[in-house]
């Protein structure tokens, strides 16, 4: 899986999270089931959604908007169910007032 978050953005603006999910043999599969979780610096988790078709982009390819109202570091968990197996990507989003 590959995620797309990096440097930082500023509280109040939407950023677009992505993910690709791949198979075994590096393709792009859709999984079974999609959630993009977001907790704070201390794993606290502050939200759970569940994806829908309207947040695929492609085969594989999925994104969800996302509007911090709080500035710090918070962690995106990806998670997807692929034949039943769990397939799951974790990255840093740091929120900052400039």
């Amino acid at each position: 899986m590959t995620c797309g978050t990096s440097g930082y953005v500023q509280r109040g603006n939407t950023v677009r999270l992505m993910a690709t999910f791949r198979d075994w043999d590096d393709d792009p599969i859709d999984p079974d089931i999609v959630k993009v979780i977001i907790y704070d610096r201390k794993w606290q988790q502050l939200s759970d959604n569940e994806l829908g078709p309207g947040n695929r982009i492609e085969t594989g390819q999925y994104f969800y908007d996302h509007m911090p109202d709080q500035t710090g570091t918070f962690y995106v968990e990806w998670h997807g169910r692929i034949s039943g197996q769990p397939s799951l990507y974790r990255d840093t989003l740091t929120v900052r007032d400039i």
